[in-house]
């Protein structure tokens, strides 16, 4: 599997993009969350995030959005990796003697 060097920029620019979005989104709930703590007391705010955090239907939703296709690209670039260097074998090797 290659891929030209405009397209790899093109996704670096895309990943970029999409942390920069998903970095100024948390930065904003940041700052609300930090007011909301000044109205309510902070200790119960953070007990509510933490229960937010590790409930069953969270987790579970973002195991299934996140660990199977990240397990599956990295199996198709471990299989690109192997695809190259038995390209390379092939395009380099130069039996030497006779025929087995």
């Amino acid at each position: 599997m290659e891929i030209s060097f405009e397209k790899y920029k093109h996704l670096i620019r895309n990943i970029m993009a999409g942390f920069k979005e998903l970095e100024t989104e948390l930065a904003a709930h940041q700052c609300v969350l930090q007011g909301i703590k000044l109205l309510l007391d902070p200790q119960y705010v953070e007990q509510s995030l933490e229960i937010a955090r590790t409930s069953p239907r969270l987790v579970t939703e973002m195991n299934q959005k996140y660990d199977k296709p990240l397990e599956t690209l990295l199996e198709n670039l471990d299989q690109a990796h192997l695809d190259r260097a038995f390209l390379e074998l092939m395009r380099t090797w130069r039996p030497q003697g006779p025929p087995n």
